[in-house]
């Protein structure tokens, strides 16, 4: 996509690596101070895995992040090898998520599961003011 070529489905597999780089770290795994530099570094600049990351947790962002789309987790030579067998998600019970089996770690309360029922259904929102809707009369 930065070098205007065409593209497939191996630029998801580079997004879902560049979510999860941040929510392991709390960071992008590329940052630079305009869009230029971005794309420099995006294309040729090393990958900076934190200490505090399991082996599997660096491998498995790496292969993400791979810049080659080929080589790139989830896309290989044509074919889509199963991320799920990452040595990083073999404590994810699959066969649950697919069959809806597993309850969420966390479940917000809600004032309302209507979110335009009131201004307190957006309390769970980091809205400025709290007023992201305006007033319906």
């Amino acid at each position: 996509m930065l070098e205007e070529q065409s593209y497939d489905e191996s630029v998801d597999w580079w997004a879902l690596g560049v979510r999860l780089y941040r929510l392991l770290t709390g960071k992008f795994p590329f940052d630079a101070e305009d869009e230029i530099d971005l794309t420099l570094d995006i294309l040729g600049a090393p990958l900076y895995i934190p200490e505090f990351l399991s082996s599997d947790a660096e491998d498995c962002l790496t292969k993400f992040l791979e810049r080659m789309p080929q080589l790139r987790l989830g896309y290989q030579k044509g074919c889509f090898p199963s991320p799920m067998r990452e040595p990083f998600f073999s404590d994810v019970e699959w066969r649950k998520i697919f069959n809806e089996e597993l309850n969420p770690p966390f479940v917000p309360l809600l004032q309302s599961v209507d979110p335009f029922a009131d201004e307190s259904s957006l309390s769970n929102f980091n809205i400025p003011g709290n007023s992201y809707f305006p007033p319906i009369d």
